[in-house]
């Protein structure tokens, strides 16, 4: 026999008394919330275990629900699942929901840009899900899509919600996450990143394998109630165009935000350019930065250095090989600074010392 997990949404009502008069509906929701949150459809045993309800108790309430099609039986099978009626009220929500509302337009045109599925991702505890999402091409609506939920903290969009919320709520969401376990700076730091991109980047999500970007919308008084969200074949894109397709989702996300309630005001997220046209200018092939800083000439190695605050990680250019370079870096770091060194390797010349955390 198939093994069930508990649901996650299940309300306790068998050791709650608080609502006086309402067990039976507390119980019928119970059994509601049982086989909605099942990975398939749930035999008599299966729900009996679940929901700890008196065997007769349950097939009265079964047969309630059943009776006004919140959950449908199948005799062949012997099976329950969520009934049409549920479904039926659900698309109706959605219908009416106003953030799909303010969404809907943006993703659409996004999918187009993108050429990708975008989707309107959103929190329920310590998981996010897919609320709605909008193809490139409409054709695609044939296909069945899994949206699998996924971990708060295991997502681009996860992570996107934590890193727009206001600092006090993240803490606290991310203490719970952390069941008393000290949090860890590198994912501190992966978030107020995050916060100061406007996005964040997943090399590799758990749940879906592959990389995704993600933005927060928000609302009227500027906190995030959803994300859009991307995924990408690793093998197919770099990673400096997941950051490219990451701008547009922020351009995107801020223009749904403006259109719930009265919004915020925001900038739009302007693209770089592909060509200069002052002629007198030279891009320099370095590669993007996020926040470059704190450029400092090298006279010793004969190239200039400088820090990208956001990556991290430290760069330089090397004008007389025209080539640029860069040194990873595990925290935020906001600059640099030479001191003389005592290596004879150096022959007098300079090293560059890098901070180890920005107070």
């Amino acid at each position: 026999m198939k093994a069930f997990p508990k649901p996650a949404l299940q309300i306790e009502s068998a050791n709650q008394d608080d609502i006086p008069g309402a067990q039976a509906l507390l119980k019928g929701l119970d059994i509601l919330l049982a086989i909605g949150s099942a990975p398939g459809p749930m035999r008599f045993r299966d729900i009996e275990e679940l929901v700890s309800i008196p065997r007769a108790s349950l097939h009265r309430l079964l047969a309630a629900l059943a009776s006004r099609s919140l959950i449908r039986y199948d005799q062949r099978k012997r099976q329950y699942e969520v009934g049409m009626r549920v479904l039926e009220l659900s698309r109706r929500t959605l219908d009416r929901s106003e953030l799909i509302r303010a969404a809907k337009p943006e993703m659409a045109r996004i999918a187009r840009i993108l050429q990708r599925t975008i989707c309107l991702m959103v929190l329920d505890r310590h998981d996010v899900f897919v609320l709605d999402f909008e193809d490139a091409d409409s054709s695609y609506g044939r296909l069945v899509r899994l949206w699998p939920r996924q971990h708060l903290l295991e997502s681009a969009g996860g992570r996107a919600l934590l890193a727009a919320m206001p600092r006090d709520r993240a803490l606290v969401l991310l203490g719970e996450l952390a069941a008393g376990a000290e949090l860890s700076q590198k994912l501190l730091a992966e978030i107020d990143i995050g916060k100061a991109l406007g996005y964040v980047v997943s090399a590799k999500e758990a749940a879906t394998g592959k990389a995704a970007a993600a933005a927060s919308i928000l609302d009227e008084n500027g906190f995030p109630i959803a994300v859009m969200s991307c995924l990408f074949e690793r093998e197919r894109i770099s990673i400096k165009d997941i950051h490219e397709a990451a701008r547009v989702l922020v351009d995107g996300a801020r223009r749904a935000s403006r259109q719930i309630g009265i919004g915020p005001e925001t900038t739009t997220v302007v693209r770089r350019p592909k060509e200069v046209v002052d002629p007198r200018v030279e891009v320099l092939p370095t590669g993007r930065d996020f926040v470059g800083e704190n450029p400092i000439w090298d006279n010793a190695r004969k190239r200039l250095n400088w820090v990208d605050v956001l990556a991290p990680a430290l760069r330089w250019w090397d004008p007389t090989e025209r080539k640029a370079g860069r040194i990873d870096l595990s925290v935020v770091t906001a600059g640099l600074a030479f001191t003389a060194s005592l290596s004879p390797a150096v022959r007098g010349g300079c090293t560059f010392s890098i901070p180890t955390q920005v107070r």
